[in-house]
């Protein structure tokens, strides 16, 4: 993978890339080992954004094949590389002629595009031009689209548990983590499974799901990665609609409700009759409220307000406000973040860390682990931090 761009924006992807090593290695959801794609940067200066970087590039590349003898080369174009008007496809060209390995160049340039999922998809499409062809079916295997972290992550472990209900067996993880063997397997696969989790990005990687049934006629499932209970009901039905079994789609969720039940026996009446705060810091395409509102019904809570914080520009905080309207009585919902540790909440639900210490919150991950597992996981760490003795507040990160 080579960044061409100032050393800065490859700095920025290693450290988030060593944060989630060190996250999942903690939680054991990492298997050791596992072959790792190395990171360059052309190193973009003052001097290349006036007169080009071209060249910079190419000798980049040059030296990385030399030493490592990578399979391919990715080269991701950075907002720098746009402005520049940088010619990276030629240069791939040229680099892949003299190499004889397949170097191949994102079209995306970061903010230039205003929205990094175009890449996201860019890069999908050049795998499967560069290294898919058509090939016989491989009886119930699946491969996920997308990224949620790891393959081995919770939430890639809820989908595969989710399933294996159906007798379908995740073969191959597309576009991220796929070995040049694993690329050449998804088009063999029964069926494709979205993994999204966000507005802005669902309709990309859809277009990739309908690249790969119009090139090798592999239905998908069209349903959302599925958060909170309703949303995993959906998906539990899609499943089973393209693969043309309605009745195993209703066992599923019938065992997915006897283990949700379980989960709120277990923890659930922690939360029982305790007054919440919600915050809200994150806009709509990024963020799906309901499924904490229904959660706090599904527990017996009473949700005291719904705070829109600062973090939101005006007309993000609107288009919060519309969709929240439609689940919830308007009076709810403020626009002002004073007076938490006064309000007389058991617990504040965040999307952001707040500054007063005082309140007992629990902070949301970008995208909470899907289906009962990240309900269950919510309602442990929820009652874990209601139950704290006294008055004592403190963070737990959902």
């Amino acid at each position: 993978m080579v960044f061409h761009s100032p050393r800065a924006c490859a700095h920025i992807a290693r450290q988030m890339n060593l944060y989630n090593h060190f996250r999942y290695l903690s939680r054991q959801q990492l298997k050791l080992g596992e072959p790792k794609a190395q990171l360059f940067v052309s190193n973009l200066t003052d001097r290349q954004a006036v007169f080009g970087g071209g060249q910079q590039l190419r000798d980049c590349i040059d030296a990385l094949v030399e030493k490592h003898r990578p399979q391919y080369v990715v080269i991701a174009n950075s907002c720098v590389a746009g402005v520049t008007g940088e010619d990276t496809r030629a240069v791939a060209k040229e680099a892949e002629e003299y190499w004889g390995i397949p170097i191949m160049a994102v079209d995306g340039h970061g903010f230039l595009d205003g929205d990094y999922y175009s890449g996201f998809f860019q890069a999908g499409q050049l795998l499967i031009e560069r290294f898919m062809k058509k090939q016989d079916r491989q009886p119930g295997t699946v491969t996920l689209i997308a990224d949620r972290g790891h393959p081995d992550s919770q939430a890639v472990r809820e989908l595969r548990q989710l399933l294996q209900h159906f007798k379908l067996r995740v073969h191959a993880y597309f576009p991220s983590y796929a070995s040049v063997h694993e690329l050449e397997q998804v088009s063999a696969s029964e069926l494709t499974v979205i993994m999204g989790g966000s507005k802005r990005g669902y309709p990309w990687l859809k277009k990739l799901a309908q690249t790969l049934k119009e090139r090798f006629e592999i239905p998908f499932v069209d349903c959302d990665y599925p958060v909170g209970w309703q949303a995993t009901q959906k998906w539990i039905a899609a499943v089973g609609a393209a693969i043309d079994e309605p009745a195993l789609a209703g066992e599923v969720e019938r065992a997915q409700e006897l283990r949700l039940k379980k989960q709120f026996e277990a923890a659930g009446g922690m939360l029982r009759g305790k007054k919440i705060i919600f915050c809200i810091g994150r806009p709509v395409d990024f963020f799906n409220p309901e499924w904490l509102l229904e959660l706090a019904a599904m527990t017996d809570a009473q949700v005291l307000k719904i705070i829109l914080l600062d973090s939101l520009s005006l007309e993000a905080k609107q288009a919060v406000k519309e969709r929240l309207q439609a689940f919830c009585p308007p009076g709810l919902i403020e626009e002002s973040e004073q007076g938490l540790a006064q309000s007389g909440a058991d617990l504040v639900v965040t999307t952001h860390e707040l500054l007063d210490e005082k309140v007992r919150q629990m902070v949301l991950p970008l995208l909470p682990t899907p289906g009962v597992a990240g309900l269950g996981e919510f309602l442990e760490k929820a009652g874990r931090l209601v139950s704290r003795y006294g008055q004592r507040g403190g963070v737990v990160y959902g």
